[in-house]
């Protein structure tokens, strides 16, 4: 219960932050950044992050975070390429990232194991759609929630046309992955922590994997986790382990089907 009042506190917390620094971010902070999601041009607001405030996270315009705007870096980067305007996508756990799937792709299927108006029901183990049937596969911050994530990624693999790619960012919080002994609620279930070692699962599956991280773009865009891993395990992560640093690189695994 008190984990809970906590919470809410928090996001109430956020949304007043969010708010000042819409308004009044040229006041409280002379950085300037820019969001690549709504073209947004000043200081990025600080949240509560997991273990303690996080600076530059979230843009007070649109909301993006991080990962957001770094996986809209690297979208951007790929489809010119890529060429979607004739091409279909499965995004599970639709997030900030579908508007921009949605007017890139000709045909966009968001799903969900508890879908929402507009979305419709897959476990990503079991995925009830025909061979080669996406060109994409789009899942950001979604394994990390799924205990037979070998599964899934064969799965994913399934559904891909030849020349298909699949997007599945997960959070790197660690040196070196490890499995927890049970999903955690106050992790939002999650079943494991995840390093950049985690993508080495993803090349035992797919043909070919390439990452971009937050180095690969310029620093206007703030891509990178601004926050101290130093003191876990904590009461809401009691099996993550403490990592050095207070700037942390995040990163969008590429997956090809050949």
């Amino acid at each position: 219960m008190l984990q809970r009042i906590s919470k809410k506190i928090s996001k109430i917390s956020d949304k007043a932050i969010i708010y000042s620094y819409r308004n009044f971010g040229s006041v409280v902070s002379g950085e300037t950044y820019t969001c690549p999601m709504c073209d947004f041009r000043g200081p990025f607001a600080p949240v509560n992050g997991a273990s303690g405030r996080r600076p530059r996270a979230v843009c007070p315009v649109c909301g993006c975070r991080e990962r957001h705007r770094l996986q809209k870096l690297v979208l951007d980067r790929i489809l010119s390429e890529f060429k979607p305007a004739h091409k279909s996508c499965l995004q599970f756990a639709p997030d900030p990232m579908s508007p921009l799937l949605l007017r890139s792709f000709i045909k966009l299927v968001t799903a969900d194991l508890s879908p929402q108006k507009g979305s419709i029901r897959l476990d990503m183990t079991r995925i009830a759609l025909p061979d080669e049937s996406f060109d994409m596969v789009f899942a950001s911050h979604v394994l990390e929630h799924i205990q037979d994530d070998w599964t899934a990624l064969r799965e994913v693999y399934r559904v891909l046309r030849p020349g298909g790619i699949a997007i599945l960012p997960v959070p790197l919080v660690v040196e070196k992955s490890y499995e927890y002994p049970h999903p955690v609620v106050t992790e939002e279930f999650h079943v494991r922590a995840t390093g950049f070692d985690y993508f080495d699962r993803y090349r035992k599956v797919f043909d070919r994997v390439d990452v971009l991280t937050s180095a690969d773009f310029d620093g206007q865009y703030q891509t990178y986790i601004h926050e101290d891993w130093s003191g876990y395990p904590n009461a809401a992560n009691p099996y993550r382990a403490p990592m050095a640093g207070t700037v942390h690189m995040d990163a969008v695994p590429i997956c090809h089907k050949a």
